[in-house]
């Protein structure tokens, strides 16, 4: 991605960038799932793969076009098919040009005003996105009822953090917030789209082309989550490594039947080891990372992000070993307080007292 975007382009342009980055890389690990699970397994590399779908265009067949082959460029998202490779791999692989003109790319670009997206963009979500969106008895009527944008939307929203579609209902939810000045509701909005990003990106196909997903989030959309005093942090290398540890032990806990295996359905088994229902040291390890927000002189703000970083910390590094510590041990936890006291404490006292008002 970083290959694409320069400083020098305006927000627009570098977020259109972006989101073509995106829906080039899924249509085509869309376009390679499909012909693995249908035609043949070896139709695996994007070598092979547009040699099926395009022969002409590769050397042998047709001399002189072997340059112009764009199929690696496809695979990693630099450069967009066109009108005429849409419909030569439409031919082969039904519903593959549906993925590239998708509806959720709308809903992620996070320059694009919410708008109608609100009414035609979330009712074209799978079914069980528009239930956690809408009150789901007067569905069945056809009647679509937002309901509040609380915890218990949240929550059902990350129970479903399978493909794209509740990622880019979190992200219309956190534009709408930032549209409306709420500063309250971008940062609650924030955390649990951290876990919606977290969970989505072990899902297949997402898993494929996770990296440029994580790096959209971190540089464009995470910004906007922010409150008056605390900012989401996302790290690219560490989220990347983050969701590789989720993997991991998604796979292990499936194993040992501590969760259930859920495949292509719902994550609220995924939703448990990010909350703390299995230990600490995955709800540690697997939170966001924060920061002060730029101006802000609530040393409580300083305090939290100080103690907070700790876990942070302890929990990645139990992660990592793939060990198991359910409770942080009391030195963490005395590590954890002495940093938000020492935070407290190196603050004016004028500071201090106005944040206790």
């Amino acid at each position: 991605m970083a290959r694409k975007l320069s400083d020098s382009m305006p927000l627009e342009r570098q977020v259109v960038a972006a989101i073509d980055i995106l829906r080039s890389a899924a249509w085509f690990e869309h376009v390679r799932e499909y012909l693995q699970k249908n035609v043949d397994r070896k139709y695996e590399t994007p070598y092979a793969i547009g040699k099926f779908i395009q022969p002409e265009t590769y050397g042998g067949v047709s001399p002189g076009f072997y340059n112009h082959n764009m199929w690696p460029k496809y695979a990693a998202g630099l450069h967009c098919p066109g009108q005429a490779t849409l419909a030569a791999v439409e031919k082969v692989v039904p519903g593959a040009t549906a993925i590239y003109d998708a509806s959720v790319w709308a809903m992620l670009n996070i320059v694009n005003p919410v708008g109608d997206q609100i009414d035609a963009g979330l009712r074209t979500l799978q079914v069980g996105v528009q239930e956690s969106l809408y009150v789901r008895k007067l569905l069945g009527f056809d009647r679509y009822q937002r309901r509040k944008v609380g915890q218990g939307m949240l929550s059902s929203l990350e129970g479903h953090a399978i493909g794209l579609d509740s990622l880019a209902a979190a992200v219309l939810l956190l534009k709408e917030a930032c549209e409306a000045g709420d500063s309250k509701q971008r940062f609650r909005v924030g955390l649990s789209l951290h876990r919606i990003l977290l969970m989505t990106c072990v899902s297949t196909p997402v898993l494929s082309y996770r990296l440029p997903l994580i790096a959209y989030f971190s540089l464009f959309v995470f910004p906007l989550a922010s409150s008056d005093s605390l900012v989401i942090d996302v790290p690219i290398n560490e989220f990347y490594e983050m969701t590789s540890l989720l993997s991991a032990y998604v796979a292990i806990l499936e194993d040992h039947g501590v969760i259930r295996g859920e495949n292509a359905g719902p994550t609220r088994e995924r939703r448990r080891m990010l909350a703390g229902d299995l230990g600490m040291d995955m709800q540690f390890g697997f939170m966001p990372r924060l920061k002060v927000a730029p101006g802000c002189q609530d040393p409580r703000a300083a305090g939290h992000v100080a103690s907070q970083t700790i876990g942070k910390d302890w929990g990645l590094s139990v992660l990592r070993r793939y060990g198991y510590v359910d409770f942080p041990p009391e030195s963490i936890q005395l590590d954890m307080k002495t940093a938000y006291d020492k935070a407290i404490s190196a603050a004016p006292p004028e500071t201090v007292h106005k944040s206790c008002r």
